[in-house]
C-alpha cells in the first residue's frame, strides 16, 4: 500500500492518510484511528543505523529540495521494511 505523510517543520509526522496510519499503529498510541493527532518523530520509525541519512535528506527537504530515497524503517509490528521515501516540500501561505 502507499503510505502518504506530511512532515512538519519540526521534524515530526503530522498527517498521514489510512495505510500509514495502520503501519504506524501500536508505535504511537491512537495512531490508527482516522481523526487522531499525530506527532511521530522520525527516531521512533527510521532503524537506528539510517537516522543520520535519513535526517540529512529530510534537512534538504525543508530547505525546499525535492528529495527521493531509500529508508529502512521499523513499523509498529517491529517488522524492518525498506521504503521508497518522495519528499517534496509543500508551501503554505503565510498565517
Amino acid at each position: 500500500p502507499v503510505m502518504i505523510g506530511v512532515l512538519g517543520a519540526d521534524g515530526r509526522l503530522t498527517a498521514a492518510n489510512p495505510a500509514a496510519r495502520a503501519w504506524l499503529g501500536a508505535a504511537t498510541p491512537g495512531a490508527a484511528a482516522p481523526d487522531a493527532p499525530l506527532a511521530v518523530s522520525l527516531d521512533a520509525i527510521v532503524a537506528p543505523e539510517e537516522r543520520e541519512a535519513v535526517q540529512a535528506e529530510v534537512d534538504a527537504a525543508l530547505a525546499g529540495a525535492p528529495r527521493d530515497f531509500l529508508a529502512r524503517t521499523v513499523g509498529a509490528d517491529g517488522e524492518a521494511r525498506l521504503v521508497e521515501v518522495r519528499a517534496h516540500p509543500l508551501a503554505r501561505d503565510a498565517g
